[in-house]
């Protein structure tokens, strides 16, 4: 499923993809607030490689030459009709928005985060959304008094939208944990993308999905894959996500 959001800040088959950005945070404790899982509807329209291809070459060779040995893709169809994507290299975290020129003519916006190839590091999660265990879950009944005495400190929270918040919360505590750490604490927007695709078979439905959270020193990326047999709720659903973290490099 796919879109696109900036944090209103003053001063400042298969799914076509998501694509979204939020956000300010403001102290650095240890854990972020898990998410809640939300849905995550699918509607028809063509996949990532069919958007990527319709990119156009230049565009496509560009994206290449600036991302460097490229480690996560993905390409959709916003509601325009027009395609955008988002390319992870070791070289930099690049995004191609199309745009409207003057004339009427269509044509991309790129934006490139480089990154210190030496500042790579991933990790593996697996198993179901983060339905139990500890953490305070966004959207539920945080702040709830258990017994007599005062509320227990609450988590920070990202803000993040609506369509971001339903994905996270899909993922396994470890994975998202792993995407929001970095942010919490610090005053500034952060970026999010997203892009999910869906293909149903008869006994059972796989999808995948991509996700980016970025700011001014830290990208963090999740790749993942959800596999849901037929007639099981999607809170039951079984993941393997592989998330990466990468530093921004400051460019004089």
């Amino acid at each position: 499923m796919g879109g696109s959001w900036l944090p209103d800040v003053p001063g400042a088959g298969r799914a076509p993809a998501r694509r979204d950005s939020g956000l300010e945070q403001r102290s650095a404790p240890a854990q972020s607030r898990l998410h809640s899982p939300g849905e995550l509807p699918v509607v028809s329209g063509p996949d990532r490689q069919e958007c990527w291809d319709r990119l156009g070459t230049a565009v496509r060779v560009r994206l290449g030459q600036k991302a460097g040995t490229v480690l996560e893709w993905w390409a959709a169809q916003d509601g325009s009709g027009g395609v955008s994507a988002v390319v992870l290299g070791t070289s930099g975290l690049c995004v191609a928005d199309p745009v409207s020129k003057p004339d009427g003519t269509r044509a991309h916006r790129l934006q490139t985060f480089p990154l210190d190839p030496g500042s790579f590091t991933h990790q593996s999660f697996a198993g179901g959304p983060a339905m139990g265990g500890g953490g305070v879950r966004v959207g539920g009944a945080t702040g709830a008094r258990s017994g007599p005495g005062p509320l227990e400190p609450q988590p920070p929270e990202l803000v993040l939208p609506q369509g971001a918040r339903d994905l996270l919360g899909n993922l396994p505590e470890g994975a998202q944990r792993f995407l929001q750490a970095p942010f919490l604490g610090d005053d500034r927007r952060v970026y999010v993308h997203w892009h999910y695709e869906e293909r149903v078979e008869f006994a059972h439905s796989d999808m995948w999905v991509w996700c980016c959270l970025t700011a001014d020193r830290t990208v963090t990326v999740a790749a993942g894959h959800r596999r849901l047999a037929r007639g099981t709720h999607p809170h039951h659903a079984t993941w393997t996500v592989l998330c990466r973290r990468a530093a921004v490099r400051r460019t004089r």
